[in-house]
């Protein structure tokens, strides 16, 4: 019995020396010790991947949209906004409309700045056409600064003021459309010293005068620029399809319209826009009004067989949509009466229809009444400038009709002209129309990939983060196993002196 106990004390004698279990029979590690050598590789081998991940995993891009000013006046639309990180050149964006660049919503387009950088630390600086814009964060309260951090991740409301420039061109006019003859008042509204002028008005006309007056004689869209000069210093401004000038028509014959429809008879190439609208003359002959009112709708002239007696073009008020009804259709409404009014209107972008086959509907419109038809002739055109064309996916875009009574959707045949930069859909229905980008297809020209948008001045959770917590879940799992383990082994142990 003493020789028992002696054997006993000794035992717990070695293990008091050897605390972390091991054995001395084998020279082997414990249950205890292997566990806490599980739980330090693990710990070593995600530090490894973590500290490898940081340096290769590709940041998430910092968004903006916001205004944009000039000496206190709306940048004008068609102006490029310009980035640079820490000094290198990045993301661009487009003014569009005056004094607005991108959207908050999530298929409006951004201004996106991406790259290798150091969040935080790196600077982000903008330029608004070529001069350097200060920028504040919309509703922060701060003041105006140089730069802003790059965030990753983040989408920034963002106010941007260009507050001296030291040239840059800009001009109006009286007129921007008319039926031939069409004179056209310009007038210079540059910034900036500067006393030399070039114009270009798009019909291989120039002039060197301050504010010249430009008279077009036929028909058609022009693209009209302006350089200004001073000493060294040389600036332009391009507006695409600035002037837009309709022949002139007249309607012959007499005749009463049913349904509404004024006299018979020819004539062709009537144009009722937007941006102007037309009435008839004593004699006859269709002349614009002398005040110009925006509207969306055309009153179409109908022959004694309620059908068109001219071609007319009705423009939506985006200058992007417009419905060419060609001479002879006959538009009636839903229950087959002669309509003589139609109206085209652009809807907000951004907002998809339900059950829309499209990833993205940046152009939506409204063609009414509802419920008119068409017996043929008539097709749907949308007209872009050259930025906005060339960041369209042409391949995955097309024409498509949302059916407001049953909800369904049919896709139109689209035809595409680069060199008018269009595309047309016939149709024969009114109702809402979209141009329908398919699954991978940019809604809006950009140059960098679509990416998935946080909650504004939110960088989200880094790999860091992310890493550190699956760390500290590990060590948890290992104590309470150490523990468990440490008290199975304890409940297993003689009681002291038993026998």
């Amino acid at each position: 019995m003493v020789q028992e106990r002696s054997n006993q004390e000794q035992h717990r004698n070695n293990n008091a020396h050897n605390p972390i279990g091991r054995d001395e029979q084998t020279g082997g590690i414990g249950r205890t010790g292997q566990c806490i050598m599980v739980i330090l590789c693990l710990a070593l081998a995600f530090c490894g991947i973590c500290g490898g991940e940081s340096n290769t995993q590709p940041q998430f891009p910092h968004m903006f949209y916001g205004t944009a000013t000039i000496t206190g006046s709306p940048a004008p639309e068609g102006y490029t906004i310009t980035t640079a990180v820490d000094g290198a050149a990045n993301g661009m964006i487009i003014v569009s409309p005056a004094g607005i660049f991108g959207g908050e919503g999530a298929l409006d387009q951004k201004l996106i700045v991406q790259g290798d950088f150091q969040a935080s630390t790196s600077r982000i600086t903008f330029t608004v056409e070529g001069s350097p814009a200060l920028c504040r964060e919309y509703g922060s309260g701060e003041g105006w600064q140089e730069s802003y951090p790059f965030t990753p991740g983040a989408v920034t409301n963002l106010e941007l003021n260009v507050g001296e420039v030291a040239l840059l061109a800009d001009f109006s006019v009286n007129r921007p459309d008319g039926y031939a003859p069409h004179t056209a008042q310009f007038a210079d509204q540059s910034t900036g010293s500067h006393d030399q002028w070039l114009w270009n008005f798009g019909d291989g006309k120039t002039s060197t005068e301050q504010n010249p007056s430009h008279t077009y004689t036929t028909a058609g869209t022009y693209t009209v620029s302006l350089t200004v000069i001073s000493g060294p210093l040389t600036n332009v401004r391009t507006k695409s399809n600035y002037i837009t000038v309709f022949a002139q028509g007249s309607p012959s014959g007499g005749g009463g319209g049913g349904g509404g429809g004024g006299g018979g008879g020819g004539g062709s190439g009537t144009v009722i826009t937007s941006g102007q609208t037309a009435t008839t003359t004593m004699t006859g002959t269709l002349t614009p009004t002398p005040t110009v009112t925006r509207i969306s709708a055309g009153n179409l002239l109908l022959g004694t067989d309620n059908t068109t007696t001219r071609e007319v073009t009705i423009a939506a008020t985006d200058t992007i949509g417009s419905l060419a009804i060609g001479k002879g259709v006959a538009p009636v409404d839903s229950t087959g009466a002669p309509l003589s009014t139609i109206s085209l209107s652009a809807l907000p972008a951004g907002t998809i229809p339900p059950k829309s086959p499209c990833s993205a509907a940046p152009y939506q419109y409204e063609i009414a009444p509802a419920g008119v038809r068409f017996t043929s002739g008539v097709t749907l055109v949308l007209s872009f400038n050259e930025t906005t064309w060339a960041g369209l996916d042409k391949e995955g875009a097309s024409l498509a009709r949302y059916n407001t009574t049953d909800g369904s959707w049919e896709k139109i045949a689209t035809s595409m002209d680069p060199g008018s930069r269009t595309m047309k859909a016939a149709i024969t229905r009114g109702g809402t129309y979209v141009l329908c980008l398919d699954e991978g297809a940019q809604p809006l020209p950009t140059t960098e990939p679509p990416v998935t948008p946080v909650a504004t001045g939110s960088p989200g959770f880094s790999l860091g983060i992310i890493a550190l917590a699956s760390l500290l879940i590990i060590v948890v799992v290992g104590v309470i196993a150490y523990l468990i383990s440490t008290r199975t082994t304890n409940d297993g142990s003689p009681p002291e002196g038993g026998q």
